[in-house]
């Protein structure tokens, strides 16, 4: 489940790891006379180096298993820790890990477009959607993201049939319509996930990883969602009539928009930021169908496939 990481590790021989680098530029402080090495590159790595620091960063499910359509298990992360070790002539897994990716590719029924087109940001995340190829959630801590593979591999000239750890047909090999569900975790990593700090080595251990990949399901599923709606059948107020007939008129709307109109009223002093929240919630509690999912959603076959990851991992 992990891919994109960087590391940082204090080193005071950090020369030693430049004889393993492409394309290093050396640069010099006119002011101090110290120098660093920077943008060096390990096969798809950068690895930026200090006299007492290494940084690295980049997809780690790449460097070792030649593509990130594919993410790294628990065991795996410590094979490629320990390659990464040898290739740099650096004890790694003793780095400090900055951000850590979790991520999985799914195969799925429809087009990915349609999975997210259900989803509205969470309180205090920006939306940012591109065409019918992605989705992010962002703030300054964290992404959430969603991706057609297919479509992102093809714009990085990728071959889906090219890139296997031992050779064979990827098991992604055929199927038309491949979502990505990623978290990047980028700031405060230890208050993510309740940890004083996290080395390389403890991506391998169970319970860590299992806490990792809870997160990551945790951060899916606190997601608003609109959701299919039907008539309350003998509604007993009028409240419960206007409510239906408020929520599908948002469906016509859209939700998305009406949220992004409340943030262009906030900007422009129509409204105050209480007035902002106050109708954000309502929007998406009305979003929401009061918290019901009709059967046969088609966020339900997502649902599933986030369950079952996370109970892979017990």
């Amino acid at each position: 489940m992990y891919d994109t990481i960087t590391l940082g590790l204090d080193t005071t021989n950090g020369g030693t790891s430049m004889k393993k680098l492409t394309e290093p530029k050396e640069m010099v402080d006119p002011n101090t006379g110290e120098w660093r090495y920077s943008g060096g590159k390990l096969h798809n790595l950068r690895v930026d180096i200090w006299p007492w620091r290494i940084l690295v960063r980049g997809s780690l499910a790449r460097f070792h298993l030649g593509s990130n359509i594919e993410t790294l298990l628990r065991e795996e992360a410590a094979c490629a820790i320990e390659r990464l070790s040898d290739e740099l002539n650096q004890p790694l897994a003793r780095a400090r890990v900055f951000r850590l990716d979790v991520a999985k590719t799914f195969v799925m029924k429809r087009p990915p477009a349609e999975y997210w087109r259900c989803l509205l940001p969470p309180p205090r995340m920006k939306r940012h959607e591109y065409s019918n190829e992605d989705l992010t959630f962002r703030n300054g801590q964290c992404s959430i993201v969603f991706y057609d593979k297919l479509a992102e591999m093809r714009q990085s000239r990728a071959d889906i049939n090219d890139h296997t750890a031992n050779g064979e047909d990827s098991r992604y090999t055929g199927h038309p319509y491949l979502l990505r569900f990623e978290v990047q975790f980028k700031k405060r990593l230890g208050q993510s996930f309740d940890e004083k700090e996290i080395r390389a080595t403890r991506l391998s251990h169970p319970t860590f990883y299992r806490k990792v990949v809870g997160k990551w399901a945790t951060q899916y599923f606190k997601l608003g969602r609109v959701s299919p709606i039907q008539r309350p059948a003998g509604a007993a107020t009028v409240k419960s009539d206007v409510n239906f007939l408020a929520t599908l008129g948002l469906q016509a709307f859209g939700a998305q928009s009406y949220l992004e109109a409340v943030d262009s009223d906030l900007r422009a002093g129509l409204i105050d930021k209480h007035q902002a929240s106050r109708r954000r919630a309502k929007i998406r509690d009305l979003a929401r169908g009061n918290g019901t999912m009709a059967a046969g959603g088609v966020l339900e076959e997502l649902d599933t496939k986030i369950n079952q990851a996370v109970a892979s991992c017990h």
